[in-house]
């Protein structure tokens, strides 16, 4: 089961969005990032009354652009899993048409203290109901052990986006 993380006090906090669960049992949390095409815009109003909007990313690549997203889901998830006890699981949903799962895959499997990714890709606002799962190097032995059957989680995260 999916089960949200919603109690008030830990929802300003750093918790994660989600623990996912076999049979009752807490095995993983989940932490949720998206992304879109850009990450913020510069409105200007001109003295003729028209309006220059420009659009503009923090990173310079799309990889380092997950890769910051990444980031910031392992330290929630570290912050609240310490331990390692469950599996620490970054959801990710991708609304940039430019960046491609393919390009990032590498990166991911070698990022730290992930254990493991689903990619779910989004187009025009409907998210993908069938992610990619991208297991990280040191989270195979992890995700195996504590989640038992990956697709068994895939189709539990799936139902939950």
């Amino acid at each position: 089961e999916v089960e949200r993380i919603t109690e008030p006090a830990l929802r300003f906090s750093m918790a994660p969005d989600f623990l996912l669960k076999q049979h009752g049992v807490a095995v993983a949390v989940c932490e949720v990032k998206s992304m879109g095409e850009f990450d913020y815009s510069i409105k200007l109003n001109h003295e003729d009354g028209t309006t220059t909007v420009t659009q503009h990313n923090w990173r310079e690549t799309n990889v380092e652009r997950v890769l910051s997203c990444a980031d910031r889901a392992r330290d929630q998830l570290i912050y609240w899993n310490g331990d390692r006890a469950l599996a620490n699981i970054f959801v990710f949903v991708n609304h940039d048409p430019h960046t491609r799962r393919e390009n990032v895959q590498q990166s991911l499997t070698d990022f730290a203290g992930i254990d493991g990714t689903f990619w779910f890709e989004a187009e025009n606002d409907v998210v993908d109901t069938n992610p990619a799962l991208i297991v990280s190097q040191e989270g195979k032995q992890r995700i195996e052990c504590k989640m038992g059957l990956l697709l068994d989680a895939q189709l539990k995260l799936s139902s939950a986006a």
